[in-house]
C-alpha cells in the first residue's frame, strides 16, 4: 500500500460541516482563476498555506491567512549557514530532512524508532519539523496578504452567503474574518479507517497504534503479505516517512524483504 496522502486529508471538524461551496482542502486546488476578485481565507502556516496565499493573491483574490502560530516560519536561504560555529554544526548536523540532531537521528536510524513507546512515536511524528515555508516565498506573501497570526477558530458559520470565522486568542474571542471561501491548508493525517480501498474486515485485522498500522522491520503489517509505506508508515519509522527523502529507505528495505 503506497497510497501517498490522497486518502488522508485533514479537515478541522469546526469547518467540515459548512459544505464544499464554502470550504475546501488545499489539496483540491490546482488553478485559482475562480477566486479572482473574491475574499479567500486560508487556514494554516505551512508550505501549502503560503503557496496558496501567494498564488491566490497573484490571480487577483483578496487573501487573509489565519494561523495558530504566532509567526510564519521561513527556512534559511541555502549557504547562509556558512558562518556557524563548530559547536552549532555539531548540535545541528546536516541531514536529508534539514539541519538538526533529531532530524539526523530520524534519517540515520529509522529502525530504532520502532522501539520507542507508541505514544512517544506518534507525538514525535506530529510535532517534528512543524509548519514552515521556503525562504523564497517570503517576498510573495509578506506585505501582499493579510496575516492574522496567533489565532484559533472558535466558530465558523454562514451569514449572507459568506463564511464568518470567529477567532480566539488566549481563550478570548476577539476577532472576526469574513470570506467568500475558506481553504484549509491543514495537512494530512494517516487513518486506516479512511482506506476504503481495503475491505472493512481486512482493515480490522491490521494491528495499529491509534490510526496508523504497526509495522515490522520490513514494513509488513500484522496481516501477512500486506505492506505499508509513505505517510502510513510514519508511526513505525518516524518523520522520515513524511517526506520524499524516506522513499529510498523504504524501497530498499521492502525490496530486500520481498527478495528474501
Amino acid at each position: 500500500m503506497a497510497v501517498g496522502v490522497t486518502h488522508f486529508t485533514h479537515m478541522p471538524e469546526i469547518l467540515g460541516g459548512l459544505g464544499p461551496l464554502y470550504v475546501s482542502h488545499s489539496s483540491a486546488h490546482h488553478t485559482f482563476e475562480r477566486f479572482r476578485g473574491s475574499d479567500v481565507a486560508v487556514i494554516g502556516a505551512g508550505a501549502s498555506a503560503i503557496d496558496l496565499g501567494a498564488s491566490l493573491h497573484e490571480c487577483g483574490a483578496r487573501v487573509t491567512l489565519v494561523t495558530r502560530a504566532e509567526r510564519i516560519r521561513f527556512t534559511s536561504k541555502p549557504g547562509t549557514g556558512g558562518g556557524r560555529s563548530s559547536w552549532r554544526k555539531i548540535r545541528h548536523p546536516p541531514s536529508g530532512l534539514g539541519p538538526g540532531l533529531r532530524s539526523r537521528l530520524c534519517c540515520d536510524w529509522p529502525h530504532l524508532f520502532r522501539f520507542l513507546p507508541a505514544a512517544l512515536r506518534l507525538s514525535i511524528v506530529r510535532r517534528h519539523l512543524g509548519p514552515s515555508s521556503p525562504w523564497y516565498m517570503r517576498d510573495r506573501v509578506i506585505g501582499k496578504v493579510d496575516l492574522v497570526q496567533g489565532f484559533g477558530i472558535e466558530k465558523a458559520a454562514i451569514e449572507g452567503r459568506r463564511v464568518v470565522l470567529s477567532l480566539n486568542r488566549d481563550g478570548r474571542a476577539d476577532r472576526r474574518v469574513e470570506a467568500d471561501h475558506v481553504i484549509a491548508a491543514t495537512g494530512f493525517r494517516a487513518d486506516l479507517d479512511r482506506l476504503a480501498v481495503l475491505d472493512e474486515t481486512l482493515r480490522r485485522r491490521i494491528r495499529g497504534a491509534r490510526t496508523m498500522p504497526a509495522l515490522s522491520t520490513g514494513f509488513e503489517s500484522s496481516v501477512p503479505g500486506l505492506y505499508f509505506t509513505g505517510l502510513a508508515a510514519a508511526g513505525s519509522f518516524g518523520p522520515l516517512m513524511r517526506f520524499m527523502y524516506g522513499a529510498d529507505f523504504a524501497a530498499r528495505t521492502i525490496s530486500r524483504r520481498l527478495a528474501r
